[in-house]
């Protein structure tokens, strides 16, 4: 797969996952519904949709076989390690810190993925950097709490480059689409056990009830989550198959922009330019990167 193809697919991965926030911001922040509720719902509706998807491909068979394969439940248990580091991080710092502290993660991970396949290209690293250093400047702030900063460094930064690191080993044997979509769809039924799981232990520790009735705004809500995280997941999954995902992480890592950028348009909060010249700059960046 080229770069450029690699890119092109990374942008469209994280701009989807910037509207997965938007949409668990309006449920959570703004409609004040509780985190359990929407996380089992928006679990619940996507592997029902994932089901539908496996009986129209009529590939049953090829999913079981995918799910029970060390690589996908290797693959998934790190991607949802990796979101329960993000929810640590979000807990933990303001958005503009958690910017900081995420991106700095695009320059260790060419490093992680020079040790675990080999492939090191100065020219990406140099885009890898100069996103860091421009995230740096744009959101650092005196107010900053640097141990809270440093306390989520050492969470994140190891989790994502240890997801960058293996994945293109984890995904080296799925080349073709219909691979990767199975691939994807199999990863999604190992998240959805883990996720069930941490649910239900949550659920026998705690006296919280969830409310299971849904309005007709909540379904279609809900619904449209399900498309979107399978069309999340299945970019994810192509953007990091690649020994060159090294500058694909530079762009997945920027979906908290693109979600803080978006929420001003579509939520009507508060927006800043920060966003708009962090991604001009580095979109820039990235054109000369693919033409030289």
């Amino acid at each position: 797969m080229s770069l450029g193809i690699i890119v092109i697919v990374s942008i469209f991965s994280s701009l989807l996952r910037s509207f997965l926030n938007i949409i668990d911001r309006y449920q959570i922040g703004i409609k004040d519904n509780s985190v359990s509720k929407v996380n089992y719902f928006n679990n619940l509706f996507t592997i029902i949709v994932t089901t539908i998807i496996v009986i129209c491909m009529n590939k049953p068979f090829d999913v079981l076989h995918n799910v029970f394969s060390y690589q996908v439940i290797i693959y998934a248990a790190i991607v949802q390690i990796v979101a329960y580091g993000y929810s640590y991080l979000f807990k933990l710092l303001k958005i503009s810190q958690s910017i900081i502290v995420s991106n700095t993660a695009d320059v260790f991970i060419p490093i992680g993925m020079f040790l675990t396949t080999g492939y090191f290209s100065g020219k990406s690293y140099l885009l890898s950097i100069f996103t860091t250093l421009i995230c740096f400047i744009v959101f650092f702030s005196e107010k900053n709490n640097l141990k809270k900063m440093i306390r989520g460094s050492l969470v994140i930064i190891p989790l994502l480059t240890i997801q960058a690191a293996l994945s293109p080993l984890l995904l080296k044997n799925h080349i073709s689409f219909q691979s990767l979509l199975i691939f994807t769809i199999a990863t999604l039924y190992i998240r959805f056990i883990i996720t069930q799981l941490d649910f239900f232990f949550r659920k026998s520790t705690s006296n919280h009830q969830i409310d299971f009735k849904l309005n007709k705004k909540e379904l279609m809500l809900y619904s449209l989550r399900s498309f979107i995280t399978i069309g999340t997941q299945f970019t994810f999954v192509v953007a990091t198959s690649s020994i060159y995902s090294s500058i694909a992480w530079v762009f997945l890592n920027l979906s908290s922009i693109f979600a803080v950028l978006f929420s001003g348009w579509i939520l009507k909060e508060q927006g800043t330019r920060r966003e708009v010249i962090i991604i001009i700059a580095i979109t820039i960046a990235t054109i000369l990167r693919l033409r030289i």
